[in-house]
C-alpha cells in the first residue's frame, strides 16, 4: 500500500491524540468520580452529569481537530445544499436539542466505511459535535484507544443481534431522559456500507419482497430506527436531519476507505443535501407505519439524486435534480467552499497537539518516563478489565 508524509502525519496525529484522550484527558473525572460513587455508594446523580459533560466536551474539541486536519492535512473540500431548510444558514438548520430532554435524529446514506468521520466537517460548522452520539459496529468498541475513547463518549454499539441490541437501546435513551441530556444520534439505516457485495445482496432482498432495486444507495432497515424513535418518543424528538452524501471521488468511481487515511486518496470534494424535519402535522408521520414509508421515501430521493449526480460530472448537486425529488416547490440553498471554523484550529492546538507531544515525545519517547509507561499499563488494564465484567466502559458509565 502507497502512503503518502501528509497521510502517515494524519494517522500518527489522530492515534497519539486519541491516546491524550485515553489516558489523560477523559479519566481526569471519569475514572475517580465514578469510583467514588460506585465503591462508596454516594448519590450519583450530579456526579454522572459531570462525567458526561466533561467527556461531551473532550468528544466535541477531538471532532473539531479531525475535522480540522481532513481539511487542511488531506485538503478535503465539501459544500452544502439545504433544502426546504428550517432555516437560512447551516448554523440554524443543524443545531443541538433546543432544550434538556429533547434528541435529535440523523440519517444518511452510507457509501464508505469512513462516512462518520467525513460527516463531522459538516457538523463542525454547528454546535453538533458537542452532542454527537453515533451508532457504530459492536466490534469498533474494541479498538485500542479509539475504541476505549467512543465508549467514553458512549457511542451506541450494536451487535446487530436484535433481543440483545434492543435492551440496550431501551437502557441507553431511559438513562438519557432521566437526566434530562439532549443528545444527537446518528444513525445509517441501510446498516452497511456500499460495497457491490452489499449491493447485490440488498437487490436480491429488494426483488425478493417486490421492493425498489437500487444501484447507489441500499434499501434501509427500519427496524431500528423504529424502535430508536419509540424508544425517545415521538414527542422528545426535536428534529430529524436529512443527509445525503455525494463524492466527487480522487481516483473516479473508487470509493475512500481508512487506507485512503494513509495513502492521501480522499474524495476530491464532498457534497452534502441536508434537510431538516419536525415529527407531527406538516412533518414526519409519528405512527409507525406513516414513520416507516417515510424512511423509505427518502431513500427513494436519495437514489434518484445519486442516480443524476454521478450520471453527470458531479459539482454538486443541481436544483432541478433536488427539485424533482422533492417538488418543484422546494427550496434549494448551495453555500459553496464551506470550511471548518478559524478558531477550532487553535482549539485544536492548546487541547490535543501541544499535550500530546508533550506527553508521549517528550515524556515516553525522549524522557522514558517510567511511571507514565506504568500508568498506561495500569490504565489499559483497567479498561479491559471494565469492559470484561460490565461488557463495556460505556455500560459502567450508565448503568
Amino acid at each position: 500500500m502507497t502512503v503518502t508524509i501528509q497521510g502517515v502525519v494524519f494517522v500518527l496525529t489522530l492515534t497519539i491524540t486519541a491516546m491524550t484522550g485515553c489516558f489523560i484527558l477523559t479519566p481526569i473525572t471519569t475514572i475517580p468520580l465514578i469510583l467514588w460513587t460506585k465503591v462508596l455508594g454516594h448519590k450519583e446523580g450530579l456526579v454522572f452529569d459531570v462525567v458526561h459533560r466533561w467527556n461531551n466536551l473532550i468528544q466535541g474539541t477531538w471532532f473539531y481537530l479531525v475535522s480540522w486536519l481532513l481539511e487542511s492535512m488531506l485538503k478535503v473540500k465539501y459544500d452544502v445544499t439545504l433544502v426546504n431548510s428550517l432555516g437560512k444558514s447551516i448554523e440554524e438548520v443543524l443545531r443541538r436539542p433546543t432544550k434538556p430532554g429533547k434528541f435529535n435524529i440523523v440519517i444518511s446514506n452510507h457509501r464508505t466505511r469512513i462516512d462518520w468521520m467525513l460527516l463531522w466537517m459538516l457538523f463542525a460548522k454547528t454546535d453538533l459535535l458537542f452532542t454527537l452520539k453515533i451508532v457504530l459496529k459492536g466490534e469498533l468498541s474494541s479498538t485500542p484507544f479509539f475504541g476505549w475513547t467512543m465508549q467514553t463518549f458512549r457511542f451506541l454499539f450494536l451487535s446487530r443481534k436484535w433481543e440483545a441490541d434492543k435492551v440496550h437501546l431501551d437502557k441507553v435513551f431511559r438513562y438519557m431522559k432521566l437526566h434530562d441530556e439532549r443528545a444527537t444520534f446518528l444513525i445509517f439505516p441501510e446498516g452497511s456500507d456500499l460495497s457491490q457485495s452489499n449491493i447485490d445482496r440488498s437487490s436480491k432482498y429488494a426483488t425478493e419482497n417486490h421492493l425498489p432495486v437500487f444501484k447507489h444507495v441500499l434499501n434501509p432497515r427500519v427496524t431500528g430506527l423504529l424502535a430508536m424513535k419509540n424508544m425517545i418518543g415521538a414527542e422528545n424528538i426535536d428534529r430529524i436531519f436529512d443527509i445525503t452524501m455525494g463524492y466527487s471521488d480522487h481516483p473516479q468511481g473508487g470509493r475512500p476507505n481508512e487506507a485512503s487515511l494513509v495513502n492521501g486518496r480522499m474524495p476530491l470534494r464532498l457534497h452534502f443535501l441536508v434537510s431538516a424535519h419536525t415529527i407531527g402535522a406538516n412533518g414526519v408521520p409519528a405512527d409507525d407505519a406513516g414513520f416507516k414509508q417515510w424512511v423509505e421515501k427518502q431513500f427513494e430521493k436519495k437514489e434518484s439524486m445519486l442516480s443524476e449526480f454521478y450520471s453527470s460530472s458531479p459539482c454538486q448537486f443541481a436544483p432541478q435534480s433536488v427539485k424533482r425529488a422533492y417538488g418543484a416547490a422546494a427550496t434549494v440553498d448551495t453555500k459553496r467552499d464551506v470550511h471548518v471554523p478559524k478558531w477550532s484550529i487553535g482549539l485544536s492546538v492548546i487541547v490535543w497537539i501541544l499535550p500530546s507531544l508533550y506527553v508521549w515525545v517528550r515524556q515516553v519517547v525522549v524522557e522514558q518516563n517510567v511511571l507514565l509507561i506504568l500508568y498506561v499499563v495500569a490504565a489499559t488494564a483497567f479498561y479491559v478489565a471494565v469492559s470484561k465484567k460490565f461488557g463495556g466502559i460505556d455500560k459502567w458509565l450508565m448503568f
